[in-house]
């Protein structure tokens, strides 16, 4: 048995001049426009978590399953994903597109990703001709001039414009790079030239300036940033499917019911799922995500289930519950601590989490929060803690921790709500500890696709005391998922 250590918060946050709080460093969060994970999984939208330019689904795409975790598929006649441009890099000004893809045919023009306006040079949209990766500017392109994108295989792409050279990328490789394109037959610099507009907004999936060419493939991943990445950044983006996310790391809650032997619960984009191994009755589990710095703690039991959404401009939260169509109020969260937030439509759909103010990222972003079942966010008088401890008594159960999902589970910790009397866990079932935070954590093996681990909870409560059955009983985890 080990407690985990945290990572060097210079590898994830670098410190911020305002407030005590922090940014990503390596930069990738740095003039970050627009980000689709493109992980959701269900519903008809493509949720922009970095400019909140979410990408309506138009004919249904498909939400597919890959390593690292979901992905968006189109079918190459009539299904896309489009929205608004409003704020993308406009004129000659840096940027960068990335994503991942998995093509399914390379044959005629079908385009990836981009945005823009009708007119020459107005547009930036990336596609694939016969196999080659272009970046169209509307009537006329630049991009490789040989094959280098591949049929049925997932590979990152990447194409940067830092105002004088634009460059091309595929799996982290510089395959072409330029500082001009041919216009009619004369080489005119993009420096100066280009004149990206935003009017025919953005799009996943087709052209987004006439909304045809469709692609046919999975995409996962999409960034814009108003800055061209250098080539070590495409790499580490390349090299790592979700480090683009890794300040993002997860951090869920799971809340004790309770769950009769041998039946399991736990499903979501996290693909952790918790099962009762023991002969006896234990505690049923549930999952929700976050936003990075936010710790969900309780949601109210009629907020769910479905997908709500919390948001952040970096000093504030608010909270929509799921199927509402308002937000709730904006909540100050400048400091380390508790907060109450409510949803717009119903003051009784509350959302209740805990901050951590130096890990708010200093920008807008919206993050979904899934609720699979009815989230109980309280236990009965009878239901004082895993086992059903006796007073004066000590009860121990095992629980079982599996990766049902297709991404392997890493770093993974866990502790105990710090509301939380009388409970301990193990993963060897004999060192026993009592860790109230991520930093104290107790470190549990790495697990992946289709294995498990087991984890051991034991309950003892003390021949003088009484339970106190209105205490929250919840387990925390944090971990990466690649």
């Amino acid at each position: 048995m080990q407690l985990w250590t945290p990572p060097t918060i210079s590898e994830i946050l670098s410190a911020a001049a305002s407030r005590g709080r922090h940014t990503a460093t390596p930069s990738l969060w740095e003039g970050l426009a627009a980000a689709w994970p493109l992980q959701e999984g269900e519903g008809g939208t493509a949720f922009d978590i970095a400019g909140g330019l979410d990408l309506a689904h138009t004919n249904a795409p498909t939400h597919a399953l890959w390593s690292a975790g979901r992905a968006l598929g189109f079918n190459g006649t009539t299904q896309k994903a489009t929205g608004s441009a409003a704020g993308l890099p406009t004129g000659d000004s840096p940027r960068s597109l990335n994503w991942w893809q998995k093509l399914s045919t390379i044959a005629g023009t079908r385009y990836l990703i981009g945005y823009g306006e009708a007119g020459n040079f107005k547009a930036f949209e990336a596609d694939c001709n016969a196999g080659k990766l272009w970046l169209d500017f509307y009537y006329n392109a630049a991009g490789t001039t040989s094959s280098v994108l591949m049929v049925d295989v997932w590979e990152h792409v990447a194409v940067t414009f830092d105002g004088v050279t634009m460059r091309f990328y595929v799996n982290g490789q510089l395959v072409q790079s330029t500082t001009t394109n041919n216009v009619y037959g004369t080489e005119v610099a993009l420096a100066g030239n280009m004149n990206t507009g935003t009017s025919a907004g953005s799009a996943i999936g087709c052209r987004a300036t006439s909304g045809g060419n469709y692609a046919s493939g999975q995409f996962a991943l999409a960034q814009l940033h108003n800055r061209g990445l250098d080539a070590a950044e495409v790499r580490r983006l390349a090299d790592s499917p979700a480090c683009w996310l890794k300040n993002k790391r997860t951090i869920v809650p799971v809340v004790i019911t309770w769950l009769s032997p041998s039946t399991a619960v736990g499903r979501g984009a996290d693909s952790l799922r918790i099962y009762n191994a023991d002969p006896a009755e234990v505690a049923s589990l549930e999952l929700i995500g976050t936003l990075p710095g936010v710790r969900p703690l309780a949601v109210a039991g009629h907020c769910g289930p479905g997908a709500g959404r919390l948001k952040s401009d970096g000093s504030r939260l608010a909270w929509k519950a799921p199927g509402s169509t308002a937000w709730g109020p904006w909540v100050a969260a400048e400091s380390d601590g508790a907060l109450l937030l409510e949803d717009g439509q119903s003051r009784s759909k509350w959302l209740r989490v805990h901050v951590h103010a130096a890990y708010l990222v200093d920008s807008y972003q919206e993050w979904v929060v899934r609720l699979t079942d009815r989230f109980n966010n309280g236990v009965g008088h009878l239901d004082v803690s895993a086992g059903r401890a006796q007073t004066g008594g000590s009860n121990t159960r095992t629980l079982t921790l599996a990766n049902d999902g297709t991404a392997g589970i890493f770093n993974l910790v866990g502790w105990l709500d710090a509301d939380v009397d009388y409970l301990e866990i193990s993963d060897d079932g004999s060192t026993w500890v009592a860790p109230t935070s991520e930093a104290s954590g107790l470190a549990l093996a790495d697990i992946a696709p289709g294995d498990a681990i087991t984890l051991h909870v034991r309950c003892t409560i003390p021949a003088s005391s009484s339970s106190d059955g209105d205490v929250l009983n919840q387990l925390e985890f944090a971990f990466d998922a690649l």
